[in-house]
């Protein structure tokens, strides 16, 4: 997953969870630096075909 802050300033670059598997959900974790309202993009392999899926977060 990439993740940017709503101003831009804020960069994050997170992998899933180790020894997930290949089975249909997958774990992230990763600590915000502040509040506010992320963009976030991840990337997902699903047979053979790659997935972009984007989300909006507001973190308090």
């Amino acid at each position: 997953m990439v993740i940017f802050s709503e101003d831009g300033e804020k960069y994050l670059h997170v992998h899933a969870l180790e020894n997930q598997g290949n089975g249909p959900q997958a774990s992230f974790e990763t600590t915000f630096p502040e509040s506010g309202v992320y963009k976030i993009w991840g990337q997902f392999q699903k047979e053979g075909n790659v997935f972009t899926i984007p989300f909006v977060v507001e973190v308090p």
